[in-house]
């Protein structure tokens, strides 16, 4: 990169000739003296990263580091011990740059228009990336993390302390015991797909697993017709009985459908969930191309899609199934109007709506969990919005299945009206954020978050607004719960990149985004409050939605905490407001504002504590969500540690040290927790003879059934 010839404009008197570059010497943080530096590489300013003539001789002793990290020092360290590990006085200058290291600029087109280098991972034939609504730039945020993280990715090669031993041991721990639970899915490997059959539970469990679906999913998204459903589902035991054969397009859906609500009703059904996603997409390989174009099958693929977030079955990776299905469903005409194919009847037609809506719905949240862009825009399609008439019945249109659907069929429907008159703003807004480069003016956004905001006004108010207690709405829990989630997280989505250029760049305009994402999380983590318990003993009775084990869910429960311990350290950080002379004293109950945010600090962090206990919970229970655990108390222990210092006592070097140390005391404590939580109701894996032979017996169908539904 050529050097700027010209010198600043302004200079600072110095005693010594400047080394760093112009943009770290202005915003006084530590420059590795690299063209382009380290600071500007992060910031995504690299083109603007100019030295002064006379630094071109002097350029020669920087040091280059990982992208997935700012700067630090690599000269080698004496490693005698762990403690001199911990305590070594290079690395805590690393960390002092880093934490110091905040990227600032007077314009956010830098950080808009360029993603941190951790979004870009992996190397060679094997990478991976995570765009602007994923969690990983909002970490990036959290410089004293980077920091600590940065010295432990140095460190673990060279001289390998009590740190890495910790997490080491705990992510051993963690891959036997995902290696026991997958022989489960293993097992359903082996049966064939002509099979299928035999994987359905007993009847008493079957009804509990359908009527637990009936009363959530089935009411969010409409992918079922349910009288039809429940016409199908009484002739499939009633053949069963008789010993006649059943189409295997219904045995696929209905395990597809029992593995959605697997981990709402206990964890056996959950790992044996796994089992019958794989089942059924064994099945769906073996079955002829042309079929998967027929409503049959894109139900099937639709409930696996949900299936798969709601048990943690790759649902990191959902978004390739949920593009695919969108491909699938265009191509058998459902994005155009019903009333264009001649010869479909008026329920058929109804079905191919509500299935539509549901579809492109699945592929935006999805988006949204990988931060790319949706697959499809609203100009792309003219189905018009699902009818709220019971006419919705394919198949069955007496009184009786009118009444059949009136509960889950009329709200399930209302539901998806209210969700989709929000679609056109939560898509724009999906596309324009997870672009790749986000050219977008703060009045523009200002004025999409005023037509969310007003969209969401169309919907009932029974989803909206809280009942009173003892008063029962129309809508149930599961579905308030999930509209508030898929409505607050793109507010969220919209305002969070302007929250973190507020961490570069203090800038008036951005405060109204800083009380957005504020108070969507805490709305979002507010659910978290009645099922919070202080007895270790007794097991929260969380919502049906944040039972679920991945997907949308847990990632925006995690990532509203995050959010909430950024604000914690924006808010230390804000410049302290003294009242004025002569105010008298403080009236009680009046807060004295020394931030933007009026919520005071200890009941905010306790929701963060709340989201802490519920990811053990998650870790006791499903044996996963260890990382976000982990990264938990480290935010946590970030924002802590800058709300108990004053503004000036932050920029003291020894600070820096100290609040490594205090990060890194906190991150060995979840590893350890991590550690015990996983142990506990584990038991070794059985001898390799001793899977042989459970293995034979599951090949039968009765030792199948008494495998999955006794031995656990």
């Amino acid at each position: 990169m050529r050097v700027n010839p010209h010198p600043a404009a302004t200079q600072s008197r110095r005693r010594r000739p400047p080394l760093s570059c112009e943009r770290c010497r202005r915003r006084k943080v530590k420059c590795n003296r690299l063209s382009p530096c380290n600071q500007c590489l992060k910031s995504g300013s690299e083109n603007s990263c100019s030295y002064l003539p006379i630094l071109e001789k002097e350029n020669d002793h920087g040091v280059v580091v990982s992208v997935t990290a700012p700067a630090a020092d690599t000269r080698p360290d004496d490693c005698s011990s762990s403690e001199a590990s911990q305590s070594n006085p290079p690395q805590a200058a690393a960390a002092a740059d880093i934490l110091n290291g905040v990227p600032d600029t007077k314009s956010t087109k830098g950080f808009f228009e360029s993603l941190p280098k951790i979004c870009f991972r992996g190397k060679e034939g094997r990478t991976r990336f995570f765009g602007r609504s994923h969690w990983v730039p909002t970490l990036v945020m959290f410089t004293d993390i980077m920091a600590y993280l940065e010295t432990y990715r140095q460190t673990k090669s060279k001289c390998p302390g009590v740190d890495h031993a910790v997490y080491k041991s705990m992510k051993r721990l963690k891959q036997q015991i995902q290696t026991q639970l997958q022989d489960h899915t293993q097992i359903c490997q082996q049966l064939p797909a002509s099979r299928l059959e035999e994987l359905i539970p007993p009847r008493e469990q079957a009804d509990e697993l359908v009527q637990l679906y009936l009363s959530t999913f089935a009411t969010t998204f409409c992918v079922l017709d349910i009288p039809r459903f429940r016409e199908e589902y009484e002739a499939f035991w009633t053949g069963r009985e008789k010993h006649l054969g059943s189409p295997d397009a219904f045995v696929a859906k209905l395990l597809a459908l029992m593995a959605c609500v697997g981990s709402l009703s206990s964890e056996s059904i959950a790992h044996v969930g796994h089992g019958w996603i794989y089942a059924t997409l064994s099945w769906i390989l073996s079955t002829n191309s042309y079929t998967s174009l027929s409503l049959d099958m894109i139900q099937i693929k639709c409930l696996l899609l949900i299936a798969r977030q709601a048990i943690a079955y790759g649902g990191d990776l959902a978004w390739i199934s949920a593009s695919a299905l969108l491909r699938e469903a265009m191509a058998a005409g459902l994005h155009r109007d019903p009333s264009k194919f001649a010869k479909v009847s008026k329920p058929c037609a109804a079905l191919r709506r509500r299935l539509w809506w549901t579809i492109i719905e699945l592929d935006l949240q999805t988006s949204l969990d990988n931060g790319v862009p949706p697959s499809i825009s609203c100009d792309e399609f003219d189905c018009p919005l699902p009818s709220v008439d019971i006419e919705e019945g394919g198949g069955n249109e007496d009184d009786e299945g009118n009444d059949n659907n009136d509960d889950e069929g009329t709200t399930g429907n209302i539901f998806q009206i209210a969700l989709s008159y929000t679609l056109p703003a939560r898509m724009n807004i999906s596309k324009t954020v997870n672009g790749i480069n986000m050219h977008l003016e703060y009045d523009e956004v200002l004025r999409l978050s005023k037509e969310l905001l007003r969209d969401l006004r169309k919907a009932p108010p029974g989803l909206r607004i809280d009942q009173a207690p003892g008063r029962d709405g129309p809508f149930s829990d599961f579905q308030k719960s999930l509209f508030r989630f898929l409505t607050y997280r793109v507010l969220l989505v919209l305002h969070r990149p302007f929250v973190l250029a507020y961490c570069d760049t203090p800038d008036e305009r951005f405060l109204y985004s800083r009380m957005i994402c504020r108070d969507a999380s805490l709305a979002l983590l507010a659910q978290l409050d009645a099922s919070s318990t202080l007895d270790p003993d007794t097991p929260p009775a969380y919502p049906y939605l944040l039972r679920l084990r991945g997907g949308m869910f847990c990632d925006e429960i995690f990532h509203a905490a995050l959010m909430i311990c950024l604000e914690c350290r924006l808010q230390s950080e804000d410049e302290t407001i003294s009242p004025l002379p002569g105010i008298g004293p403080t009236l009680p109950g009046l807060l004295h504002a020394n931030s933007p945010a009026c919520y005071q600090n200890d009941a905010v962090l306790l929701r963060v504590e709340n989201t802490i206990r519920y990811f053990e919970h998650k870790v006791q229970t499903e044996k996963r969500a260890c990382k976000s655990l982990v990264f938990l108390n480290m935010a946590l222990a970030s924002a802590t540690w800058h709300l108990s210092r004053l503004q000036q006592d932050q920029a003291h070097p020894a600070a820096s040290r100290e609040v490594i140390a205090f990060i890194r005391e906190a991150s060995n404590r979840a590893s350890q927790r991590c550690h015990e939580l996983l142990l506990a109701g584990w038991t070794s894996p059985a001898s390799p003879q001793n899977e042989r032979e459970s293995t034979d017996k599951v090949l039968l169908p009765r030792g199948f059934l008494s495998f999955f539904f006794s031995a656990h």
